[in-house]
């Protein structure tokens, strides 16, 4: 095993970044403990190179672009109307709150058990229902419940 290896591995960092000095390379085979070699460290022998990370040049030019309203066109858009920024975002989060709520009362006062509760509730977050009342439409539809189960529930309070 090498110096750098040996140096790389004391002070957890990989090979390629431990960088030796020439003038260090005598003192650093005598080293013989940890504390040597972390006292090199301290004199400025061995140095350990910072880590590489991804330039942010590139999307800030872009982000500057998309602040003066380019890059914005139809043919840029992956997302749905509704799930493109704040807006989306302002309307999901009240609606998806709602129909939760609605279905943890249910399954919790025993009107669905907990399988159905599951499916409609994965169903609910992947965006299958409008509104409240499109989820209690499908439910009553389906024969999930009955519009009077459902009204039963919701009588004695909350």
């Amino acid at each position: 095993m090498d110096l750098r290896e040996t140096v790389a591995r004391l002070l957890n960092v990989p090979k390629s970044r431990v960088v030796i000095k020439q003038e260090a390379l005598e003192q650093l085979e005598e080293a013989i403990t940890r504390n040597d070699v972390k006292s090199l460290l301290k004199d400025g022998l061995i140095e350990v190179k910072p880590k590489k990370s991804n330039s942010r040049g590139r999307w800030r030019v872009k982000h500057e672009k998309r602040r003066a309203g380019r890059r914005r066109g139809r043919g840029s858009r992956k997302g749905t109307r509704k799930a493109r920024g704040a807006v989306g975002k302002e309307t999901w989060v009240p609606k998806i709150r709602k129909i939760r709520r609605f279905l943890n009362t249910l399954k919790h006062r025993g009107v669905i058990d907990k399988a159905t509760w599951r499916n409609l509730y994965r169903m609910a977050k992947g965006g299958y229902f409008e509104s409240l009342a499109h989820l209690r439409t499908y439910m009553i539809q389906n024969g999930i419940v009955t519009e009077d189960k459902i009204k039963a529930a919701f009588r004695g309070g909350s």
